[in-house]
């Protein structure tokens, strides 16, 4: 995610950006940050950019984000349902299509975020990543629709 530059976020034409916590800001369950997502979120909320967190998770580390950085939060968002989105949109002042969506996974973030209109943004999650079983599945499906998109 780090490598997402201001004037790349700039070009997508957006209000504001949703971000997923686990895989994409946070390491899974943790409050480690991802490689450099620390210091680029803090680069881009000091450059204006209008962030917002959404995720299927609780709200102790979406609630950690906002008094660190005073990002607004939607916990338990049910991604890839629509709602965690709209309500995102709202906190932030825009319709969900004005909205580009930073995530890890296909069958959720990207999904949900083509839903609604928002401006999907699919990151690699990080490669050394703990992850549970049930992720580990997920993942092995997930990788094999990238091969087809993307090829090897």
């Amino acid at each position: 995610m780090s490598d997402i530059t201001y004037e790349e976020i700039m070009s997508w034409n957006v209000k504001a950006v949703a971000l997923d916590v686990d895989h994409t800001l946070f390491y899974d369950c943790a409050y480690v940050y991802v490689s450099h997502a620390g210091k680029w979120l803090r680069d881009m909320v000091k450059r204006g950019v209008k962030f917002v967190i959404v995720t299927n998770a609780g709200i102790d580390r979406p609630f950690f984000m906002w008094l660190r950085h005073g990002i607004p939060f939607v916990g338990f968002a049910n991604k890839p349902k629509p709602d965690g989105y709209i309500k995102a949109a709202k906190k932030v002042g825009c319709k969900p299509e004005e909205l580009a969506f930073i995530g890890d996974r296909l069958s959720t973030d990207v999904k949900g975020a083509n839903a609604v209109g928002a401006f999907p943004v699919y990151v690699e999650p990080p490669a050394k990543d703990f992850l549970y079983f049930h992720n580990k599945k997920k993942r092995a499906r997930e990788k094999e629709l990238l091969k087809q998109f993307f090829g090897e």
